[in-house]
């Protein structure tokens, strides 16, 4: 079931014959809309450039975000963490190749509300092996998921990515629900009560006497993000 109003738009590809519409605006009562238009109309015209400062705002922060980012790849181990990943990947590279790749879907598992971060981290992952990845954008968690996910689907399982609400490029967790297996990231922006059933510390591939140099402008960032 996807939404299928303005902006995201989907149309059905056959109707009926595979997909329906179901329209809310069937039990709307007409002549109670007919009577409010204009001032629906005129709600419509205030709001629009609302959701234009909003994603301004939140290109800006996303901005500073990538500032501590960057501070933290410089300062990265990548001997470390590439050998940090062939241990985490070596189940799967031991598993022979299919002969028909996996799905992968994209989905979100965090979103950006005007009650601030909203996650379902803890429900999606419930019952499942979880594996928690402990880190900050540009330690590397993103290096190991895809890793993960291109290995998995090589060998024929299907995947469930949720990608970053910020950068829908950025994926931050991975499901392998064949394996029964979930990756999780874990930061101050996901909080999570998962225990989990093992978990990876991205710092121990990070130097951290770097990352020491640049700490007041890391907490400033913070501090404006």
């Amino acid at each position: 079931m996807v939404d299928g109003k303005a902006p995201h738009v989907c149309d059905p590809t056959i109707p009926i014959g595979i997909d329906e519409i179901f329209n809310t605006a069937d039990y709307i009562g007409r002549d109670v809309v007919e009577k409010h238009a204009k001032e629906l109309l005129a709600f419509n015209k205030a709001k629009k450039p609302f959701y234009a400062k909003a994603y301004q705002y939140l290109n800006a922060a996303y901005q500073i975000y990538l500032n501590n980012s960057y501070i933290y790849t410089n300062a990265l181990d990548h001997a470390a963490l590439l050998k940090a990943i062939a241990e985490e990947t070596a189940c799967l590279q031991e598993m022979p190749l299919a002969m028909t790749l996996g799905k992968d879907r994209h989905m979100f598992a965090t979103a950006i509300t005007p009650q601030g971060m909203e996650n379902f981290i803890d429900t999606l992952t419930t019952g499942k092996r979880v594996i928690r990845l402990v880190g900050e954008d540009g330690m590397g968690i993103e290096n190991m998921l895809d890793e993960l996910k291109k290995l998995a689907l090589q060998r024929g399982f299907d995947t469930e990515s949720c990608y970053c609400s910020l950068n829908p490029e950025k994926i931050e967790h991975l499901f392998i629900p064949e394996l029964n297996l979930c990756y999780t990231t874990v930061s101050r922006y996901h909080a999570t009560e998962t225990v989990g059933d093992k978990t990876i510390y991205f710092t121990d591939f990070i130097d951290l006497d770097a990352v020491e140099l640049c700490i007041n402008e890391i907490e400033e960032n913070n501090r404006l993000f």
